[in-house]
């Protein structure tokens, strides 16, 4: 996505194309959304193991499973 919006600047004026300023608006709503989204999926996560203990033990345990000890 990135690389499309760093290709669409406008260096000849031609219709369609995205300013600079546009670009890089483009560009950190982008990144602002993604940076929210894992924020927000981490706390609640977080908020629901800190809840049920239950979640938190089955878990490990998969941990656990997996890694060997």
């Amino acid at each position: 996505i990135m690389t499309t919006l760093v290709r669409a600047i406008d260096h000849s004026s031609k219709r369609g194309s995205l300013s600079l300023e546009e670009t890089l608006g483009n560009i950190f709503v982008i990144h602002i959304a993604g940076v929210e989204t894992t924020a927000n999926i981490l706390a609640l996560t977080f908020m629901r193991l800190a809840r049920e203990p239950d979640a938190q033990d089955w878990i490990y345990e998969k941990i656990v499973e997996v890694t060997g000890g």
